[in-house]
């Protein structure tokens, strides 16, 4: 019987211990999803760009006086074809003495590499983050870590990773939810909903611009 009763007693202890690992685990899980947001931003600049004419080989953009405030969050809308990559480049390019993240559609292969080399550069705690968040972003950052080149989704959401790990006070994106499951876009949405900082943002979904965004610049073809 006292056999019995020890065998017993071993398999509730076991039972308890694992119950109390999961919760544990599952506790652990709800807090880092919570807790997936941008640190205060301490650089706070008004970004401002006059009329004038982009011309590029591929196409002419008309833009009127821009003055974004600190902390804006301005989404870049209109149709298809009309130049929404093409100006947000122009506007990388006129403000690129400024300390902004940018996680594109696409990468040039000699950007990709440059930008796996500073991320290789990284100490081991910075970089286990950034992977992590790229994981709760729904993808496997495995390609990454192997030194290869990702697919462009995996490489957007390494850049927005990289922004929250190291609180980068602007943030240019371009569709990013185009490679996000649901999952993974509720966590990058309450994040950018809680960013201190400038975000100038590309997207076609009417949903997320409307949760996310404070002001629109619509392109239209004349």
């Amino acid at each position: 019987a006292d056999n019995a009763d020890s065998r017993k007693k071993g398999v509730l202890e076991k039972k308890e211990q694992r119950i109390s690992s999961e919760l544990s685990s599952s506790r652990t899980k709800k807090e880092y999803k919570l807790g997936v947001y941008f640190g205060d931003i301490s650089f706070r600049r008004k970004l401002h760009i006059p009329e004038q004419i982009w011309t590029t080989p591929f196409i002419r953009i008309r833009s009127p006086e821009l003055i974004i405030e600190p902390g804006e969050h301005i989404a870049i809308t209109g149709p298809n074809g009309v130049g929404k990559s093409t100006f947000f480049s122009l506007l990388l390019k006129h403000w690129d003495h400024l300390p902004i993240t940018a996680a594109r559609q696409e990468l040039s292969s000699p950007e990709q590499m440059l930008i796996t080399k500073k991320f290789a550069s990284m100490d081991s705690e910075t970089k286990g983050k950034i992977f992590t968040l790229v994981s709760c972003f729904g993808s496997d950052p495995k390609s990454i870590v192997q030194g290869g080149l990702p697919s462009p989704g995996v490489w957007q959401k390494l850049m927005i990773a990289k922004a929250i790990v190291q609180g980068s006070p602007i943030l240019f994106l371009d569709e990013p939810t185009n490679h996000m499951d649901l999952a993974a876009l509720e966590i990058l949405e309450e994040a950018l909903k809680l960013y201190q900082g400038t975000l100038v943002i590309i997207s076609h979904d009417r949903s997320f611009i409307n949760r996310i965004c404070t002001r629109e610049l619509e392109l239209k073809k004349v």
